[in-house]
């Protein structure tokens, strides 16, 4: 009976999510459409008129920020993101199962944490408007902190779905361990590193997160966090001011979202 249960709580979480994923993609093609129109119109605006729509790169600019943050959950849940893999490909299934548990719980907790850092983010844009259509500048964080949530909630449904409890658990003992380790560091200032000391210790993060099959997007923000963690250097709330507005450059998206 319990074993019915969970298979029956199991596959109405899918078929719910499976219904989200249908609506971000649905609105993904509604914005990628309305952006390619808006691009094919101001074209034959400049060729026609001479003349160009002055709010259109405020509104290109919102259209490119839910393209990359709701396309990107969409590509994890899709497992289309690219991922260095060979380095667990060694490891025993039982390690190899733990470790891609551990992967999707750490994204959950990254996801959760950036996400809840933004709130600030918002109150503070919210006090401003974009210059040209005077909409409130807080629109432009809304789709970031979407994104993260639906990441999150795509991360609960591999950590109950696809692993194993074990599995999972195993993996969360060891994000954790981390965790209270990088927290401890914080709390003590006697064990805390120098700016040198702590940059190593960020890159070397990202390289072991990344060899262990950690999305390229998310091994940056690891490592940033971890970095202003240590040093104390900016708020919280610096790396999902950075991170949406880092989005608005094509080339920095290449990076975590194409790669």
């Amino acid at each position: 009976t319990t074993r019915l249960v969970r298979g029956l709580a199991g596959r109405c979480l899918h078929i719910t999510l499976d219904v989200i994923d249908l609506l971000a993609r649905a609105m993904l093609v509604a914005v990628f459409c309305g952006e390619l129109g808006l691009i094919l119109v101001e074209i034959f605006q400049r060729e026609v008129f001479n003349q160009s729509f002055l709010w259109s790169e405020e509104v290109s600019q919102i259209a490119l920020l839910v393209i990359a943050f709701i396309g990107g959950p969409i590509a994890y849940r899709a497992h289309s993101h690219a991922a260095v893999s060979f380095a667990t490909k060694a490891l025993r299934p039982a390690v190899k199962n733990a470790v891609e548990a551990g992967i999707d719980t750490t994204i959950l907790g990254i996801s959760l944490l950036v996400a809840l850092s933004s709130l600030d983010l918002i109150e503070v844009d919210s006090l401003s408007v974009l210059p040209t259509t005077q909409w409130n500048l807080a629109i432009t964080v809304v789709p970031f902190v979407v994104g993260m949530l639906l990441i999150a909630i795509f991360a609960v449904e591999r950590l109950v779905l696809h692993h194993r409890p074990a599995a999972a658990l195993h993996g969360l003992l060891g994000v954790g361990v981390f965790t209270l380790l990088v927290l401890a560091v914080w709390w003590v200032p006697a064990l805390q590193p120098g700016n040198g000391l702590s940059l190593l210790l960020m890159l070397a993060a990202f390289l072991v997160v990344i060899l262990l099959g950690l999305p390229v997007a998310f091994a940056l923000l690891v490592g940033t966090i971890l970095y202003v963690t240590l040093t104390d250097v900016a708020p919280m709330v610096a790396v999902p001011q950075t991170t949406s507005n880092g989005a608005g450059l094509f080339v920095l998206l290449t990076i975590p979202f194409f790669i």
